[in-house]
């Protein structure tokens, strides 16, 4: 069951200077996150928990501000765990830790096992296509090897999932990474096994745009950046 330590009410703005577009923009800020100073971003912050058999308590800067004791959402500490931490804004994109942007969550595990697709070491894979048309349809017929060491988790939107996904590029170079996600793979793909799934999609979707597919690794990262090809289709 997973704990959040979200604390937000967005009850003041706060404007903040856009790098990448040299612009300032407002976005929503809430004090009782940062309760010992007025800008989270004027300096470094303490977040800490305290985890007991019945209860945890979580800080910002040494200030409590939740408690969380209801039996239900409370992990068994006898078992394997996950703790995550990211970083985004609420009502801006600035700053967040986004896989295109080669940014991932940071995630602390307690309890041993074989390496899966929660970590990027070992991830890599073979990616081969064909294609045909129906009318305005595109099928796509792809076969994913598994060719690094680490097991892949099978589809969904959870920490190490993977994932197929159809990306873009435009004209220009651009690269849009959120253009479709798929959900084809049904179970773990250990090393040197294989996918295969199909896909269709109208043409008009991705009309002047060249289209390609890559795998990713939910919040870790998209295989084309850790030294995998994503493989053009069109």
């Amino acid at each position: 069951m997973p704990v959040s330590t979200n604390v937000f009410n967005g009850s003041r703005t706060l404007t903040i200077h856009d790098p990448v577009h040299d612009r300032d923009v407002n976005i929503a800020y809430d004090p009782l996150s940062f309760p010992n100073t007025p800008l989270p971003n004027a300096e470094y912050h303490t977040y800490r928990f305290e985890w007991f058999p019945n209860w945890i308590n979580f800080y910002i800067d040494g200030v409590l501000l939740r408690t969380v004791t209801n039996p239900d959402a409370l992990p068994d500490p006898g078992k394997d765990q996950r703790l995550h931490l990211n970083l985004w804004g609420q009502t801006t994109s600035i700053g967040y830790s986004s896989l295109h942007a080669g940014g991932r969550q940071f995630v602390l595990m307690k309890g041993e096992g074989a390496r899966d697709s929660r970590f990027r070491e070992g991830l890599h894979c073979h990616l081969t296509a064909e294609t045909s048309s129906d009318g305005p349809l595109l099928n796509i017929d792809i076969v994913a090897r598994n060719s690094g060491t680490a097991v892949w988790r099978p589809s969904g939107k959870t920490v190490g999932s993977v994932n197929a996904a159809l990306v873009t590029r435009s004209r220009e170079g651009n690269w849009d990474y959120e253009f479709r996600r798929h959900y084809p793979i049904s179970r773990h793909v250990h090393p040197a096994e294989q996918a295969c799934f199909r896909l269709t999609i109208p043409r008009s979707e991705f009309e002047g745009r060249e289209l390609y597919v890559d795998l990713v690794a939910e919040q870790v990262i998209w295989f084309g950046q850790n030294g995998a090809s994503p493989l053009r289709l069109i």
